[in-house]
């Protein structure tokens, strides 16, 4: 959460205009002494809705910056970050970004799709905003290969390819109705009416997913890997869907790792005295075993002399939050 206050028009006798930021890490205030109107015109202080696109603020605050540094007046308002938009655009990179399906997000548009989780949509929004006003082509349905490198020439490539389900080595018999978290989240399976759920990274995919099952009508057996459902998360979220499995009747196995299945029974080990866990009756095993990074082509780019970059799951599985700021760190050191 922050708040950014803009200052165009102070009570008499302030004498000067200003900008503050209060974020979540701490506060800055910057002013330019010489009563002009630099970032928001008439009226009294007022301050910038949460539904207003970051990539505005982000535009606004480097024409702050900009004027202060040229000795002139700022040439943005609220309702025009068309110059800040140009300037950045002229002192960055030519940068195309290739999307290898039809639209943007990749796990995050899995993400948001279980319960209380509609937010994560709005990162895709946000960025995607960003990169038209920077001047980012996109070219969506194309995939990535020594070819298409080697006719585009670029002096660098960022490699942000993901991650796919883990594939673990038990025991599944073939005729066990088996499929992965990814394929009920995108409505591509069907669960049955009695689903267990074997989650070994105890994240918000786990918990997410039996609460989304439980309300569509399931009988929900979540098996976790760890002491408690949700154990990765912070506790605020842990608790909060704790709370919700119980009212939903969902049954918490806590340690028990898969061991293997036998048509409709699904067998855990108990991972702190190694007896038996058996799940009975199940319709579906559904897989939440964690990922594993997509390398393939950093594999064909190693030793071709471009410069490669990579963020994100494809380096290892992490959160969309770290994934966005390495990208960012990157693209400054480049």
């Amino acid at each position: 959460m922050a708040m950014i206050d803009i200052a165009g028009s102070l009570p008499a006798g302030a004498g000067y205009f200003s900008l503050s930021m209060i974020g979540g890490t701490g506060a800055a205030y910057a002013d330019d002494h010489h009563n002009m109107n630099l970032l928001y015109s008439g009226g009294q202080p007022n301050a910038l809705r949460t539904n207003q696109s970051r990539a505005d603020l982000t535009g606004q605050l480097q024409e702050f910056v900009d004027a202060i540094g040229e000795q002139r007046e700022a040439a943005v308002t609220l309702a025009d970050t068309s110059r800040a938009a140009a300037v950045a655009a002229q002192r960055g990179h030519r940068v195309t970004l290739c999307e290898k399906s039809g639209q943007l997000g990749g796990q995050v548009l899995v993400a948001q799709t279980l319960p209380g989780r509609a937010e994560f949509g709005v990162l895709v929004d946000n960025l995607r905003c960003e990169m038209e006003l920077a001047g980012v082509e996109v070219c969506l349905n194309t995939n990535v290969d020594m070819t298409l490198v080697e006719q585009t020439s670029p002096d660098a490539v960022i490699i942000a390819t993901g991650a796919t389900p883990f594939q673990s080595d038990a025991k599944i018999d073939v005729d066990t109705h088996v499929v992965e978290a990814w394929q009920v989240l995108k409505g591509e399976a069907n669960p049955g009416n009695s689903v267990v759920i074997a989650d070994w990274r105890c994240d918000w995919i786990g918990v997410g997913l039996a609460e989304k099952l439980a309300q569509e009508g399931c009988r929900v057996r979540l098996a976790v890997d760890g002491t408690h459902a949700g154990q990765n998360l912070q506790i605020y979220l842990r608790d909060t869907w704790a709370g919700k499995l119980n009212a939903l009747d969902v049954e918490i196995i806590p340690y028990a790792r898969l061991f293997g299945t036998d048509r409709n029974t699904a067998y855990f080990h108990h991972t702190a005295n190694g007896d038996p866990i058996v799940c009975e009756d199940i319709d579906t095993l559904v897989l939440s075993q964690g990922h594993q990074s997509v390398t393939a082509l950093e594999d064909r780019l190693q030793g071709s002399g471009v410069e490669i970059h990579m963020v994100g799951d494809c380096l290892s599985p992490r959160t969309a939050e770290e994934a966005i700021y390495e990208g960012l760190m990157i693209a400054r050191e480049i």
